[in-house]
């Protein structure tokens, strides 16, 4: 079967093609992951299969992305594809299986929602953590008691929605409720919008400060520097200049 698709972008051309030639696929697909399983120079495999996978990958990535703005997009990503390779390399199939790519995508797709759910459970824990103000407040949005300079902190807030941080949303909740001294309940209205509202900005803010001070900490390693020597507001200063 092989020997009629001469190279391998032939080869994810015919995957990714509208031909319903689906035991075809599901038996080269096979002999591919068999032939990754044994080791040895079929390791290169690897980098096949994930351009293979491309479009479930994607698929994938942004169901927890989406969930996880605070988080590195390519830790995301990372963690994709890792989950793929392994799942790949641990599957076991028989002679008789079909739907061999699905298995493989379904498998990831948990593997993933699992890893998601983890990372959404640290990070609220991270929040309270937050909440009881083992950090510094953030700097433009939470110093002081009076409200802030709306166009310096409406600029701050750009930085975070442009990098992923946070989306445009969680800017007009932080920018209203923070910043123009509206509470949260003025906002929402119902209790139970509130209580989403509320933890919505909870995680924007907790993400934000986790961004600082994970560039706080890539400052301090470039510069010999402990993290204590180097404030919050030194890199606030920083990102609007």
């Amino acid at each position: 079967m092989l020997s009629a698709i001469p190279t391998p972008f032939q080869l994810i051309d015919f995957f990714h093609s509208d031909r319903p030639e689906y035991a075809t696929r599901d038996s080269i697909l096979k002999f591919l992951v068999s032939e990754y399983q044994r080791g040895g120079p079929c390791e290169r495999l690897g980098a096949f299969f994930l351009v293979l996978f491309t479009p479930a990958i994607v698929r994938v990535y942004s169901i927890s992305r989406k969930k996880l703005l605070y988080l590195d997009p390519g830790d995301i990503l990372s963690q994709t594809c890792l989950y793929l390779l392994e799942t790949i390399k641990a599957i076991h199939l028989k002679p008789f299986d079909t739907r061999v790519a699905s298995r493989i995508v379904g498998t990831v797709k948990n593997k993933m929602r699992a890893w998601t759910k983890q990372q959404i459970k640290e990070a609220t824990t991270k929040e309270d953590f937050l909440e009881e103000e083992i950090y510094d407040p953030l700097p433009v949005i939470e110093d002081g008691n009076h409200p802030v300079d709306i166009d310096q902190a409406n600029r701050f807030l750009e930085i975070f929605v442009k990098a992923g941080i946070i989306t445009e949303t969680d800017k007009l909740i932080i920018l209203g409720s923070s910043i123009v001294n509206r509470s949260l309940k003025q906002f929402a209205g119902d209790p139970r919008v509130y209580q989403r509202v509320k933890k919505r900005r909870q995680r924007a803010i907790a993400a934000m400060k986790l961004y600082l001070q994970r560039k706080r900490r890539l400052r301090a390693l470039k510069e010999g520097l402990t993290e204590d020597e180097i404030s919050l507001a030194e890199i606030v200063r920083d990102l609007l200049e």
